[in-house]
This record gives structure tokens, sequence and C-alpha cells, in this order.
């Protein structure tokens, strides 16, 4: 469960059944859906973006990495990468343009983020 920065009452899920949902906490029911591109694909990690209240990441037990950006693509990821390695954890840089991922065996892969359109108003709209 990663809470947004932007709005408390908004959180993002992610699972073994493909699924990322995001969440308002006075709902039962995640107020949006999205799929891994990866069918039959274990979502490890998501996290929000400092950033933007509408880009978030996600990982998957393969190793792909994608990058979400709710105000562009409410279906699928602006950017996937494949990044050869099981993955775990991801975060975004607090204090650049890039994104963590921790792999499996210990080591920590680090993705420059460019051409990444970060909203100014920080605005959730879904």
């Amino acid at each position: 469960i990663e809470c947004s920065q932007f709005d408390s009452n908004k959180f993002l899920t992610c699972s073994s059944d493909w699924t990322i949902n995001i969440w308002s906490e006075n709902k039962s029911n995640p107020r949006l859906t999205l799929i891994s591109s990866n069918i039959n694909e274990t979502i490890v990690d998501c996290c929000w973006s400092p950033f933007s209240s509408t880009i978030f990441a996600s990982a998957t037990e393969s190793g792909t990495l994608s990058i979400w950006n709710l105000d562009k693509n409410k279906k699928d990821p602006i950017i996937t990468k494949d990044t050869k390695q099981s993955l775990k954890q991801i975060m975004f840089a607090p204090n650049a343009c890039a994104i963590l991922c921790a792999q499996t065996d210990g080591k920590i892969q680090v993705y420059r983020l460019n051409n990444i359109d970060y909203d100014d108003n920080n605005n959730i709209n879904y």
C-alpha cells in the first residue's frame, strides 16, 4: 500500500493478480483498476511519484518496470522497461528525475526518467 503525498485519501495497491488499484479511503471499491501489460505476472511493488499526483510506477517479478501517467493514459503505462533482472522493490528518487529498482540479488539499478511531463497543479483526477 502506497499513500499519495498529494491527497491523503488516495492510495495505490498492487497484487499477484496482475492488477494495480487506486483507492479512495472512503470507498469500498477501487476508483481505478489497471492491469499489467504482462498478463500472468505478479506485480511486486508500486509507488507514487514525489513530483506529480498522476504519475506512479510498478514493477513485476520478472523485471518489467512500468511508469504510468493517468493524465496521459488511464489504460497503459507511458514507459515500459525490461530490466532483465527480477525486481523486489522500486522507488522514485526524492530529488531527481530517476527511479531506483532493487533486484532480488541485492543490487540496485537507477534509471533516469527523461521527457516525463510533470503537472504543475498536482491534481488527482480519475
